[in-house]
């Protein structure tokens, strides 16, 4: 048995899989919240460029990367929750 300030820290998970879960899907949500920080900068970064060329697709670059990562964050959480969800959950008899 775990002491009870880790199943409380865990959110009540107690087995390795369940804890390792909830350790990605607090990473993946840090991420995604970085990447969406990255989106409104590109956007600000792109309103604000005032026709500089140079702005203009630094602005654009960074807007692409940003959303291809949340598609990747999507993506790799899907596939997380999927392969360990099914793992942890238990099947009736």
């Amino acid at each position: 048995d775990l002491p009870p300030i880790i199943a409380q820290l865990s959110g009540g998970q107690t087995g390795l899989r369940g804890i390792v879960l909830a350790i990605i899907n607090f990473f993946l949500t840090f991420l995604g919240l970085l990447a969406i920080i990255m989106v409104i900068y590109g956007g600000f970064l792109y309103v604000s460029s005032a026709g500089n060329e140079e702005n203009v697709n630094k602005a654009k670059k960074i807007l692409l990367y940003a959303v291809l990562g949340i598609v990747v964050i999507i993506v790799s959480g899907a596939l997380v929750n999927t392969i360990l969800g099914a793992a942890t959950t238990e099947r009736a008899p």
